[in-house]
């Protein structure tokens, strides 16, 4: 009986092996190896090597017909025998092995195996020149600014900024001030982002050793056209400024925002920003940055520029004054794109 029974399990086994046998058999005639798939919303499937979809047009290379364009609305799914790379419609990229999966739908893909993205360069200026200030000193004085940013229009704007002022008389200064800011901008659709700055400086006749500022908040664009482009912000920033006399002043600050440009004609163009912080706890006491800038290129490479800078701080240093007024006019020294 026993002997029965493990015959009839024996004979099982060897039928179901041999029909597994059979089905990878057929499965390698039907199916050429190494193949994609894609599946039709008709119920059609056709294998291949998918090389690209863009434009909403995929393109699938056979062996039984070349070249088959596809009409990508009309796709179900592609199963892929490799992670190929894919374009979002949000501007994002990853791989995949097949689609629709998990966490991206057809609707979603802009692209397969896009080109790689180009490279995002630095560009920016150098600007040098001569500058007559007004408020804490009346002086003449040299000028350096040095511009420089990064920008991936679906994604961020990195930008870096170095700005230095110094000038003497009779051996004594009347100008002796530094300051370098970075600022990241990282866009979140529909003309919003979200920035995060820090700018650490020094002005010497207005007896500040150091001002530091560290801040975050959320911005808008609100024009955004061909030579044409205005932006507002609002945030909070620490403040930390030591004087020379010992005194520092530290405060959560909060930061509001603007800047504009505007193309006025072939290699001229007007920019003006506007920045204010006020403290938290006083509303009186705040700073605040007018800049007002007239370019025009003078060649590919150089340019000219005028700047009015006027900067008021509503609880100086003991002995300085509150406002302080720059015209300063520069030569400049584009580079990158």
């Amino acid at each position: 009986m026993l002997r029965s029974i493990l015959c009839r399990e024996s004979r099982r086994v060897e039928f179901r092996v041999v029909v597994l046998a059979v089905f990878v058999s057929l499965a390698a005639v039907v199916l050429p190896a190494a193949a994609d798939v894609v599946v039709m919303s008709n119920g059609d499937w056709l294998t291949g090597t998918v090389v690209t979809m863009d434009g909403g047009e995929l393109l699938l290379e056979t062996e039984y017909a070349g070249a088959v364009v596809l009409d990508w609305d009309k796709v179900a799914r592609v199963i892929l025998d490799r992670p190929l790379p894919v374009a979002l419609a949000d501007g994002s990229r990853r791989k995949v092995l097949e689609l629709p999966d998990l966490e991206v739908g057809l609707a979603e893909v802009a692209a397969i195996a896009p080109p790689p993205p180009e490279p995002i360069g630095w560009r920016g200026r150098v600007d040098f020149g001569w500058a007559n200030a007004s408020g804490n000193r009346n002086t003449d004085l040299g000028t350096l600014t040095a511009f420089a940013e990064q920008t991936d229009p679906d994604r961020y704007r990195l930008s870096v900024l170095l700005d230095a002022a110094k000038g003497s008389s009779e051996g004594e200064d009347t100008a002796n001030r530094a300051r370098a800011e970075g600022k990241y901008d990282r866009r979140a659709g529909d003309g919003d982002y979200r920035y995060y700055l820090a700018g650490l400086g020094y002005d010497r006749v207005r007896s500040m050793d150091s001002r530091l500022e560290l801040g975050t908040g959320v911005g808008r664009t609100l024009i955004d056209r061909p030579g044409h482009l205005l932006t507002a912000e609002l945030g909070a920033s620490y403040v930390r400024d030591d004087f020379a006399a010992g005194e520092t002043q530290s405060d959560a600050k909060l930061r509001v925002g603007e800047a504009w440009q505007r193309q006025l004609g072939e290699g001229t163009g007007l920019r003006q920003s506007l920045s204010l912080l006020a403290a938290t706890d006083e509303w009186g006491d705040y700073t605040a940055e007018f800049v007002l800038a007239l370019t025009h290129r003078l060649s590919e490479r150089l340019a000219l520029t005028s700047r009015i800078v006027n900067s008021y701080d509503s609880r100086p240093a003991p002995g300085t004054e509150r406002n302080d007024f720059t015209f300063a006019t520069q030569v400049g020294v584009t580079f990158g794109d």
